[in-house]
């Protein structure tokens, strides 16, 4: 078992029970169970007044009552460290980070990477609070579609945060501009993209990624409108920073 598979088997046995599984859509009633998350009302008010055995045994049912319901959502119970680690990993294990259409597949240190030919660079900001989903992509044909109680390494994973930080200013991309470069108007406020002599540069909340491009500013990628996939519509109360995919 690869190491990326081996932390993802060790935090879906749901020892950090303590972590809520909410991803913020909180549409429950007295009667309905949360569709983000499948808990009872009684269970999400309650959440941390619950013993950790009640708790833990919540988690274990969720992926099968997500899948069910075919939600595409499921947060992973792990500390900022633990996600650190996890993507890292995922380069390890042969897998990819993806930024606006930039991708690398290599790290070159803690939490920096390029792609096979060295002209990207991604760095993934270690500095700021960030939560992991995992993400069940849907298809053109439902039944071929992934689900949440499908292997989980299968799964694309997204690095998050939540859009109050956004507010408040934290996010990488809200930073001031390095020397040089210019930013390139655009209207999204979860990313910026900017340019120098001979590289542009997507920015998230959580990462930056910089690509070479030739003497009047080309480049074989073209600049973004989004970060999102096809078919991925985050909650409202998220950002994207960054997609880790098998």
């Amino acid at each position: 078992m690869d190491p990326f598979t081996a932390m993802l088997t060790e935090a879906l046995k749901y020892t950090a029970s303590d972590h809520s599984p909410c991803i913020g859509i909180c549409d429950h009633t007295a009667t309905q169970a949360c569709s983000g998350c499948q808990r009872r009302h009684n269970d999400v008010e309650n959440w941390r007044t619950l013993d950790a055995k009640t708790r833990k045994t919540i988690w274990e049912k969720i992926p099968k009552k997500l899948a069910h319901k075919k939600t595409q959502f499921l947060r992973l119970p792990l500390d900022q460290e633990d996600i650190l680690h996890l993507a890292k990993a995922r380069l390890e294990a042969g897998g990819t980070w993806m930024l606006g259409g930039l991708s690398a597949t290599k790290a070159t240190g803690n939490y920096t990477a390029i792609n096979s030919d060295g002209t990207t660079t991604l760095r993934l900001h270690e500095d700021i609070k960030m939560r992991a989903l995992l993400w069940a992509p849907p298809t053109k044909r439902p039944q071929r579609s992934q689900r949440l109680d499908d292997a989980p390494s299968t799964l694309p994973l997204l690095l998050v945060v939540a859009r109050a930080r956004l507010d408040r200013g934290e996010g990488a991309h809200q930073k001031p501009l390095p020397k040089n470069y210019r930013e390139i108007p655009q209207p999204n406020d979860s990313f910026r993209i900017s340019a120098s002599a001979n590289k542009y540069r997507i920015e998230s909340a959580l990462a930056t990624a910089e690509t070479i491009t030739d003497s009047v500013g080309n480049t074989a990628t073209p600049l973004p409108t989004s970060l999102f996939l096809n078919g991925l519509t985050l909650p409202a109360s998220y950002a994207l920073g960054l997609t880790l995919l098998p």
